[in-house]
C-alpha cells in the first residue's frame, strides 16, 4: 500500500516539474525578440527586381504610414512576367509572419485594403503606391508598410549621333565613332560587315550581330548628358572598309535606346590624298556643321568662306574645355592641320609663320583660315570661316528720375542689363555713410534711418546703374535728387502751469504731438501720456488721475515729438511746471490690468475718460470656445477689478453697434454668451461716489465651436471573449476627437469638463479607465476601438470633445458602450447606424425584424438623385450594413419593387448598384453564436 502512495507521489512531482518547464517554454515563447512577434518587413523585399532602399516608417495603422520610395525604368515598370531580374517580393524578417500587399494608383482610397485584392504583378504607373500589411505568426503585432513608385520611362535620345569620326592612321584597320546623347548613362555598340534593320537593342548590349553571332567588335564606353564621345575601335578585318556601326545607350537606371546606325570607315595600307576638314569640327563647342565650311580651295585667295554663328558666352570662353572646346580636325587622322584666327579685313599674307590659334576671346567678324595637308603630303586645301558673334561692349545710360520722398525712400527708374545699382546719401557737407550696393531690379532704398542718425539738414541721392564687366560697363552717376529736410524741435519751455487739473503749455512750431510725464511728490507717476499737436491747446486733463492717488504735490515736464521720418524729438523735456496740490483724499478710479473676459487677461483696455462717449476702447481676442462658456468656473472666469478694493465696478456687455445711453439702468452683465464684436462698457466709481472712469472693451471672437451632433454613438459590440468597445465619432469641423472613458453607468458618474477629457480625465479628476484621440475630416464618421476595459458584459460611459484646427472646443458628449460576455452572443441586431449610399439608416427607419423574411415589418428611408445614383461606395456613399455585434453575419440583397425575395439565400448580394425609387433591402443578420436569425426590410424612396 505504501509502494502505491509512494508511486502515486512521484506521478505527482513529475506532473508539477513538467508543468512548471512548461510555463517556462511558454513564457519564453512569448519573450521579446522571439520571431512569433515580429511584424517587420526585409530590406531585401524587390519591386519588379529593384530592391526597396527606403521603406519608410511604418506603423499599426494604415492611415499613419510614412512612405518609402523606389525608382523603376520603364521597362521594368512595364513588365508582368514576375520572373529573372523583374521579380516583385515583399519579403517578412520573420518566418511565420503573412504579408499581404495592394498596388493603388495615385490619390486612390485605401480604406477597403483588407478585402482588396493583392497585387499580381501588373504594370506600374509613376505615382503608384503599394500599401504592405505585415502579420507576426503570433497575430500579436501587425505593421503596415506604404512605399511609393517614381517610374522614369524616358530613354536616352542620340538625336542624329552616332557620326563618323576621323579615318585612322594608314596601315591601321581602326576607326573612330562621335557620340552624344541627352542622358548620362553607358553607352554599347557593335560593328557589323552587313546591314540588317533587325538587329535588336538586346543584341547590341550583348555583342551580338543579328544572327546571334559575336560581332566584328563591340564595347561599350561611359557617356556624359549632351557630351560628345569619341570612341576608337580597334583590329576591325579589312582596310579600306567601310562598316556598319550601331549604337545603344542606357542610362542609369536602366532605360534603354533605340539602335542607332552610322558608317565607319578604316584606312588602306598606305597613307592617303585627302586634305579634307571633317565638318563635324567645332568652334567654341559649336559644330560647324556640313553646310557651313565653305568651298576650299588650294590657296587662301581662291577659298569661298563658311560661316558661324556663336553666343556671346561662348565667343568669350578661353578654356577650350568641354562644352567650349575648339576642335578643327580633318577626315584623315594623320592629315596635319593648321589654324590661325584673324581680325575682320586682317592680312593672312603671313598665314605660314603667323601663331596658331590659341583659345583666345572672338569678336564679331573675326575670321579662321584652316589648312589642312593630306597625309601623304600631295595635296593642301585651305577654308576660311568666319565668325558672327554679338559680342559688343555697351556702357549703360544714365539712371533718370532720381527722387527722395518725405520718408527717407529713394526712387528711380529701372535700366536694362545692368547687374545692379550704387546709390549715394549726399548732406550739405558731402556723403553721408558709404555707397550702398543693390541687385539687378532694385529701384528703391530707404536711407531714413541714416537722414535720422545724421541730425538736421538738407539730403540728396545719387544713382549709377552697375554694368557685368563683359558685355556692359558702368554707367554715369545721375543728376542729385531733389533735398529732403531733416529738422530738429525745439524745447518746449513756456506756459508750463495748472489750469485746476489741466496740464497747460506753450505750443512749438512743427510739433506732431507731445509727451506729458507727470510727477508725484517729485517723482515720475502714471506712464506718459501722448497729445495730440492739434488737441494740445486745450492741454490735458489728469484729474480723474489725482482723484484716485489721492493727495500730494503734482508736476509734469513736456517733450516735443515729431514723427518717425524728417520730424525729429526735440533733445530734451521742458523744465518742470508749476505745482498743483491735491489735499482731499479719493480712491482710485483706475482698473486693474488683471481684470479678465472668460478667463483672458485684457491685455488693451484702452484709454479711460469720465465721459463714456470719450473712452478710446481697448480689445481682448477670445476663442469661440470661451465666447459661448457661461460656467465662469475655472479657465471661463470674466472678472473686472479695481486697482483699489474701496473702488466699485459697474460692466454691461452690448451687442456691436448698440446705445449705451441707458447704461445706469442696463443690467450688469452676467456671464452669458458672447458674440464677435460685442463690447463691454466699464465704469469705475471712487469711495467718494462722485470721482469716476469709464473704460470700453471690444472683443474679437475667433472661429466657431465644432458641432459633434447627435455623436458619439456606440458601435457594434466587438468579438466575445475581449473586453473591448467600438466608439463612432463624427464633427463638422476638421480637427481631433478626444474621448475619456469614465466608468460603469450603474454608479455615480459626474460629467467631466472638457478640460478633464482632453487630459484623459474623469468628472471627479481621476484618470479614466481609457482615453485617446483621433484626428478627423469635416462631416466623416471615424470608428475608435477602445480596448482592455476592466470587465466582460458591462455598459460604460464614454464622454467625446471635438477641436477645431483653431483650438476650439466642442462641450463633452456622452455615449454608453457596452464590452462583449465571454462566449458569442446571441443577438441577430441591425446596426441602426447602418447606412445606405452613406445615410444612416436611423434608429426609427429599421423597421420591425422577424425570423423569416415574410413576417419583416418594412422600414424607410430617403435618398436625393445622386447619392442614388452613386456607385463608387467610397467617401460619403458608402452602403455598410453591420450588426450590432462585430462577429453577427451580415447578408444584404437589393430588390426592384415588387421582386419576388424567394431566393434570397442564393440572390447576389448588393454590389453598389444604382438605386431607382421603391427599391427595398432585404438584410439578413445571424448571430455570432448563429443560433438566431432577424430579416430586416427597408424601403429606398428617392427624391429627384
Amino acid at each position: 500500500m505504501s509502494k502505491n502512495i509512494n508511486l502515486v507521489k512521484s506521478i505527482c512531482l513529475m506532473i508539477f516539474i513538467v508543468k512548471i518547464l512548461s510555463l517556462g517554454l511558454e513564457v519564453n515563447l512569448y519573450a521579446a525578440g522571439d520571431p512569433g512577434n515580429d511584424a517587420t518587413l526585409s530590406t531585401e523585399s524587390t519591386i519588379k527586381g529593384v530592391t526597396i532602399a527606403e521603406l519608410g516608417t511604418p506603423s499599426g495603422v494604415l492611415s499613419s504610414a510614412l512612405p518609402g520610395k523606389v525608382l523603376l525604368n520603364g521597362i521594368q515598370a512595364a513588365d508582368t512576367s514576375n520572373a529573372g531580374a523583374y521579380i516583385t517580393s515583399f519579403v517578412n524578417n520573420a518566418p511565420g509572419a503573412k504579408v499581404k500587399a495592394v498596388k493603388y494608383k495615385y490619390g486612390a482610397s485605401t480604406n477597403w485594403f483588407e478585402t482588396d485584392a493583392a497585387y499580381a504583378n501588373q504594370p506600374i504607373s509613376n505615382n503608384d503606391f503599394f500599401i504592405i500589411k505585415v502579420t507576426s505568426e503570433y497575430t500579436t503585432q501587425i505593421r503596415y508598410y506604404k512605399v511609393v513608385v517614381t517610374v522614369d520611362a524616358k530613354a536616352p535620345e542620340l538625336g542624329y549621333y552616332p557620326v563618323a569620326g576621323q579615318i585612322q592612321e594608314a596601315g591601321t584597320t581602326n576607326a573612330e565613332v562621335l557620340l552624344k546623347a541627352d542622358d548620362s548613362g553607358k553607352a554599347y555598340y557593335i560593328v557589323t560587315e552587313n546591314y540588317n534593320s533587325n538587329i535588336t537593342a538586346a543584341q547590341v548590349v550583348a555583342g551580338k550581330d543579328e544572327y546571334g553571332n559575336p560581332a566584328c567588335a563591340s564595347g561599350s564606353a561611359g557617356i556624359t548628358a549632351d557630351k560628345e564621345e569619341r570612341i576608337i575601335i580597334y583590329d576591325l578585318p579589312k582596310y579600306s572598309a567601310t562598316y556598319n556601326i550601331w549604337v545603344v545607350v542606357v542610362d542609369s537606371i536602366g532605360n534603354m535606346s533605340v539602335p542607332h546606325r552610322t558608317d565607319i570607315k578604316t584606312p588602306g595600307l598606305v597613307a592617303g590624298s585627302e586634305a579634307k576638314l571633317a565638318y563635324m569640327s567645332t568652334i567654341k563647342g559649336k559644330t560647324i556643321g556640313y553646310y557651313n565650311v565653305g568651298t576650299p580651295a588650294p590657296t587662301i585667295a581662291g577659298v569661298t568662306a563658311g560661316t558661324i554663328e556663336l553666343t556671346m558666352t561662348q565667343a568669350i570662353d578661353e578654356t577650350n574645355v568641354w562644352p567650349y572646346a575648339t576642335s578643327l580636325r580633318a577626315t584623315y587622322a594623320e592629315a596635319t592641320v593648321k589654324v590661325v584666327k584673324y581680325a575682320e579685313e586682317a592680312s593672312t599674307a603671313k598665314f605660314e609663320t603667323d601663331p596658331a590659334y590659341v583659345n583666345e576671346p572672338i569678336t564679331n567678324n573675326d575670321f579662321f583660315i584652316i589648312k589642312v595637308t593630306s597625309e601623304d603630303c600631295s595635296k593642301v586645301s585651305y577654308y576660311k570661316i568666319v565668325v558672327k558673334s554679338a559680342l559688343l561692349t555697351y556702357k549703360l545710360p544714365q539712371v533718370t528720375n532720381v527722387t527722395l520722398n518725405e520718408t527717407g525712400t529713394a526712387k528711380w527708374d529701372d535700366l536694362a542689363n545692368e547687374s545692379g545699382y550704387v546709390v549715394q546719401l549726399y548732406g550739405e557737407c558731402g556723403d553721408v555713410g558709404s555707397p550702398i550696393s543693390l541687385s539687378a531690379g532694385t529701384t528703391s532704398y530707404n536711407f531714413l534711418t541714416a537722414m535720422r542718425a545724421a541730425g538736421e539738414g538738407t539730403y540728396n541721392v545719387i544713382v549709377m546703374g552697375k554694368g557685368d564687366g563683359v558685355f556692359y560697363t558702368d554707367g554715369p552717376w545721375s543728376f542729385h535728387s531733389p533735398g529732403q529736410t531733416v529738422i530738429r524741435l525745439s524745447t518746449v519751455s513756456e506756459g508750463l502751469n495748472w489750469e485746476g487739473n489741466v496740464a497747460k503749455w506753450t505750443e512749438v512750431p512743427y510739433a506732431i504731438s507731445y509727451s506729458v510725464q507727470a510727477y508725484r511728490d517729485g517723482i515720475a507717476w502714471i506712464v506718459p501720456v501722448t497729445v495730440a499737436s492739434d488737441k494740445a491747446a486745450a492741454g490735458f486733463d489728469f484729474g480723474p488721475s489725482i482723484s484716485a492717488a489721492g493727495a500730494g504735490k503734482y508736476t509734469y515736464k513736456v517733450t516735443a515729438k515729431g514723427n518717425n521720418t524728417l520730424i525729429l524729438d526735440a533733445t530734451a523735456a521742458s523744465p518742470l511746471s508749476n505745482e498743483k496740490i491735491k489735499l482731499a483724499p479719493v480712491s482710485c478710479t483706475v482698473l486693474s490690468t488683471t481684470s479678465k473676459i472668460k478667463g483672458t487677461t485684457i491685455s488693451d483696455l484702452g484709454t479711460p475718460n469720465t465721459d463714456q462717449s470719450l473712452v478710446v476702447p481697448g480689445r481682448v481676442t477670445i476663442s469661440a470656445t470661451k465666447a459661448a462658456d457661461t460656467s465662469n468656473a475655472g479657465s471661463y472666469i470674466t472678472l473686472f477689478a479695481p486697482n483699489d478694493t474701496k473702488s466699485r465696478v459697474k460692466a454691461v456687455k452690448y451687442a456691436n453697434g448698440a446705445s449705451t445711453a441707458n447704461f445706469e439702468k442696463d443690467t450688469a452683465y452676467s456671464y452669458e454668451t458672447i458674440n464677435n464684436n460685442d463690447f463691454f462698457l466699464i465704469k469705475v466709481t471712487a469711495e467718494d461716489n462722485v470721482t469716476i472712469s469709464y473704460y470700453k472693451v471690444a472683443v474679437t471672437v475667433e472661429g466657431r465651436v465644432p458641432n459633434l451632433g447627435y455623436y458619439p454613438q456606440a458601435g457594434q459590440i466587438q468579438a466575445a471573449g475581449t473586453k473591448k468597445v467600438e466608439l463612432l465619432v463624427r464633427a463638422d469641423e476638421s480637427g481631433r476627437v478626444y474621448y475619456v472613458v469614465t466608468g460603469d453607468v450603474s454608479y455615480y458618474d459626474p460629467a467631466p469638463t472638457k478640460e478633464q477629457v482632453l487630459a484623459g480625465k474623469n468628472g471627479k479628476g481621476g484618470t479614466g479607465l481609457a482615453s485617446g484621440s483621433v484626428p478627423i475630416t469635416a462631416n466623416v464618421e471615424e470608428r475608435i476601438i477602445i480596448d482592455n476595459l476592466p470587465r466582460y458584459s458591462t455598459t460604460y460611459n464614454v464622454w467625446a470633445v471635438a477641436v477645431n484646427g483653431e483650438g476650439n472646443m466642442s462641450a463633452p458628449y456622452r455615449a454608453e458602450v457596452t464590452t462583449p460576455g465571454l462566449v458569442a452572443g446571441s443577438e441577430a441586431k441591425l446596426d441602426y447606424m447602418s447606412t445606405i449610399k452613406g445615410k444612416p439608416i436611423g434608429y426609427y427607419n429599421v423597421g420591425t425584424p422577424a425570423p423569416t423574411i415574410d413576417g419583416a415589418i418594412a422600414g424607410t428611408t430617403v435618398l436625393t438623385g445622386t447619392p442614388a445614383a452613386d456607385e463608387t461606395n467610397v467617401g460619403s456613399y458608402i452602403t455598410l450594413f453591420r450588426g450590432t455585434y462585430t462577429g453577427a453575419e451580415i447578408k444584404a440583397v437589393k430588390y426592384a419593387e415588387g421582386a419576388n425575395t424567394e431566393n434570397f439565400e442564393t440572390d447576389a448580394v448588393y454590389a453598389n448598384t444604382f438605386i431607382s425609387n421603391n427599391d427595398f433591402f432585404i438584410v439578413k443578420v445571424t448571430s455570432e453564436d448563429k443560433k438566431t436569425v432577424s430579416y430586416y426590410k427597408i424601403i429606398v424612396k428617392v427624391n429627384p
